[in-house]
C-alpha cells in the first residue's frame, strides 16, 4: 500500500513542469498496479528528477515502495531518508512515524557501500543495476549478503568485486588512480650503408694464377682484337644505391609508424578538440617524428630512383678511368642525392 502518494502527488502545482510530473506519475502508477514494479521505478524516477525539490516528497516515496517489491531494500532505504528531508513540513506526523519505522526496519538488513577517490562521472553499478554516477553514488545502501560492485569511467572498467556484506557494515571501495598507458620508446634511425671503397686494380701483381700485366676482361676477336666483356660485378654501384635507398625508405617506415602508434594513444586521453597540457609535448615529439620520415622517405626515394638509373647505365660505361661516388644530404629544405663521377 502507498503512503498518502495520491494525495501528496495531487498538491503539485498545475504549470506546465507540474503536468508534465503528475503524467509520470500517472503512468508510474499505472504500471504499479499492474506489478509491473521495475517499469513504475523508471517513471517514478525520471518524476523525482523533473521535480522541484520541495515537491518530490511523494514521488521518493513511490520509489521506495517500488524498491522494496524488487527486493532493493538499500534503494528503499534510501528513498525513504530522501521522502523525510523533501517532505520537512509537509509531512503530518503520522506519515513521518509511519515512514521512520519502515526505514528503521531496513537498516536491519542493508549495510553501506562507500566509494573513495573514484572519478566524477563515473557509472556505479550494484548487482548489475546502475545506482548514479560519481560523486553523487559515493554512498549506497545495499542490502545485505552477496554483492557485485562494478565502476566504470568511459570505456574503462575502473573497478570490479564481489563481496559479502553484512547488515550494519560499511564497506569501503578505494579507487585506484588511472593512470596513462606507458609509450613504447621510439626506434633509432638507422644510418644509410656507406659505399664500399674501389680497390684500383695492380696489373703487376698474378691475378688467379695468370700472367701479370694481362686484363682478364679483355677477350680477342680475330677482326676487330680485343673486345671488353662485362662482368659479373658490372652493376656494383646500382646495388649499392639500391640497397641503401631500401633501408632508408624502411627507416623512415618505422619512424612513421611508431608516431602514428604514439598520437592514437595521446588521442584517447582527448575530448574533441581539448587534451590535457601534458599532451602537448607528446605532440610535438610526434611532429618532428613524422618530420624525419618524410625526410628519409625523400632521401630515400632520391638513393632508389638513383640505383634504378645506374642499373640502367652503369654496363654501358666501361674503361679503366670509370669512376662513380653517390651520396645522399640532407638541406634545410628537405633532401637531396649527389652523384659524381668520371665516365
Amino acid at each position: 500500500m502507498l503512503i498518502s502518494t495520491i494525495a501528496l502527488a495531487q498538491q503539485i502545482p498545475g504549470d506546465a513542469d507540474g503536468g508534465a510530473v503528475r503524467a509520470l506519475i500517472a503512468a508510474g502508477d499505472e504500471q504499479f498496479a499492474l506489478e509491473q514494479w521495475e517499469n513504475a521505478l523508471l517513471y517514478y524516477e525520471r518524476a523525482a528528477a523533473t521535480a522541484a525539490i520541495e515537491e518530490s516528497s511523494a514521488i521518493h516515496l513511490k520509489i521506495a515502495e517500488c524498491s522494496t517489491k524488487l527486493a532493493r531494500y538499500g534503494t528503499a532505504y534510501q528513498a525513504f531518508g530522501k521522502a523525510l528531508e523533501t517532505g520537512y513540513g509537509r509531512l503530518t506526523e503520522i506519515q513521518i512515524e509511519d515512514i521512520g519505522k519502515r526505514q528503521g526496519g531496513l537498516a536491519q538488513i542493508i549495510g553501506a557501500v562507500i566509494i573513495e577517490n573514484g572519478a566524477d562521472g563515473a557509472a556505479v553499478f550494484i548487482n548489475g543495476v546502475q545506482r548514479g554516477p560519481l560523486p553523487q553514488a559515493s554512498r549506497l545502501w545495499v542490502a545485505m549478503g552477496e554483492t557485485s560492485v562494478k565502476i566504470v569511467d568511459g570505456d574503462t572498467v575502473a573497478y570490479e568485486g564481489d563481496f559479502t556484506l553484512a547488515a550494519g557494515e560499511k564497506k569501503i571501495i578505494v579507487v585506484e588512480e588511472r593512470v596513462p598507458p606507458a609509450h613504447p620508446e621510439p626506434t633509432p634511425a638507422t644510418p644509410p650503408t656507406p659505399a664500399a671503397p674501389v680497390t684500383p686494380q695492380n696489373y703487376d701483381a698474378p691475378m688467379d694464377g695468370h700472367a701479370k700485366g694481362i686484363d682478364d676482361s679483355l677477350s680477342y676477336d680475330r677482326d676487330s682484337g680485343p673486345v671488353r666483356s662485362e662482368e659479373p660485378g658490372k652493376r656494383f654501384w646500382s646495388w649499392i644505391a639500391l640497397g641503401a635507398g631500401a633501408v632508408v625508405v624502411g627507416t623512415g617506415a618505422s619512424i612513421g609508424i611508431v608516431g602514428l602508434a604514439r598520437e592514437k594513444d595521446t588521442r584517447k586521453f582527448c575530448s574533441g578538440d581539448t587534451c590535457p597540457d601534458w599532451t602537448r609535448e607528446e605532440f610535438e615529439l610526434q611532429e618532428n617524428m613524422y618530420l624525419a620520415a618524410d625526410i628519409l622517405y625523400i632521401v630515400g626515394g632520391l638513393t632508389l630512383a638513383t640505383g634504378i638509373t645506374l642499373f640502367i647505365v652503369e654496363p654501358r660505361m666501361g674503361g679503366e678511368s670509370t669512376s662513380v661516388a653517390v651520396a645522399p644530404t640532407v638541406t634545410p629544405n628537405g633532401g637531396a642525392l649527389m652523384i659524381t663521377g668520371n665516365f
